[in-house]
């Protein structure tokens, strides 16, 4: 696998560690992203951060609780400030949705400098996938234009390099690349944040951890 393919392995490892602890083994409650924060976010006092609020601002769909792809938002939210503080010569624009993640942005705002007191080996699981994310974000950026979102081009390589290998489910072909991205550009700007790229992440780590679980039981 690659480092990205483990990183997204890893997303879905912790998420599912933490939505198997009731009834409903593919959501997280209040009580479930709690236990999370506090054992998976623990740079900068994740434990302290206003979880039902925050439960609520990710919560897509309004059902009570968040599914793998709205988690996807919270690691977008993390690894968007352990980029901004990994790269403070980059200038950032505000990659924030519009809507209920700014809110969410706001509560998590200590968690920003994510890591940053820490050695690799003191990293939670979790903490170790969003470095691994925003390496591999950064890496393409850098090919092209903006430094801070992924243009088609970048994405397309990113794509036929980093998930060659087919470990997350089906391939994206060159063909779909455009499509892709459409699909992710949720804020119509032609390129692709980091927050958006997690979002797509989450649910390529989703369909590897069904596929496993099926394939084992």
């Amino acid at each position: 696998m690659s480092q990205l393919e483990l990183a997204a392995k890893a997303v879905a490892e912790v998420f599912y560690k933490y939505a198997g602890q009731d009834a409903k083994k593919n959501k997280l409650n209040t009580t479930e992203l709690k236990a999370l924060m506090q054992k998976e976010v623990t740079s900068l006092k994740g434990a302290d951060a206003d979880v039902t609020k925050m439960l609520k601002c990710l919560d897509d769909n309004k059902d009570g609780e968040i599914d793998i792809v709205e988690f996807g938002t919270l690691v977008g939210i993390l690894a968007n400030g352990y980029r901004k503080w990994s790269r403070p010569e980059v200038p950032h624009k505000d990659q924030t949705r519009k809507g209920p993640s700014q809110t969410a942005l706001l509560l998590l705002t200590p968690l920003y400098y994510l890591c940053r007191l820490k050695s690799v080996a003191a990293m939670s699981q979790l903490e170790s996938a969003v470095q691994s994310l925003v390496d591999v974000f950064i890496k393409y950026t850098e090919q092209e234009g903006s430094k801070n979102q992924l243009s088609q081009g970048e994405l397309k390589r990113l794509i036929a390099t980093e998930l060659s290998s087919g470990a997350l489910g089906k391939k994206v072909g060159p063909e779909e690349v455009g499509e892709l991205m459409g699909q992710l550009d949720k804020n119509h700007d032609g390129e692709v944040n980091i927050q958006e790229f997690c979002r797509f992440i989450s649910i390529l780590a989703n369909g590897y951890y069904k596929s496993k679980k099926k394939g084992s039981a």
